[in-house]
């Protein structure tokens, strides 16, 4: 979160230019993000261009991915279960520089 994605050129390694470690994963041909609790190893299934409300196609993708390998630092589960609270999870709020920490978690059924 300090650095911004930098405009690299090709060939340049973001993660090494952000200090983000990173490292092989056994299923895919990308590093991965160093350090993080837990990490989702993906694969590239499908690319779609969207469309706005007028049906014109718009310069905007959604890019969906199959999950073939999930890594968890076992240091973060909880009667084996994942504790995203002890991550201490960073999330991006909007605005220019607006963030917040989840720092309490609840059940809700969605039933009243």
């Amino acid at each position: 979160m300090t650095r911004r994605r930098p405009p690299c050129r090709t060939g340049v390694d973001e993660f090494e230019f952000c200090q983000a470690g990173g490292g092989p994963q056994p299923h895919c041909n990308a590093a991965a993000r160093g350090g993080s609790p837990a990490a989702l190893e993906c694969k590239l299934a499908q690319i779609i261009q969207l469309h706005g409300a007028d049906g014109s196609a718009l310069d905007q993708y959604l890019t969906i991915g199959e999950v073939v390998g999930v890594h968890i630092d076992r240091a973060y589960l909880r009667e084996g279960l994942f504790d995203l609270l002890a991550t201490h999870p960073v999330q991006r709020a909007g605005y220019v520089a607006d963030y917040t920490e989840a720092t309490i978690g609840f059940k809700w059924n969605g039933r009243k």
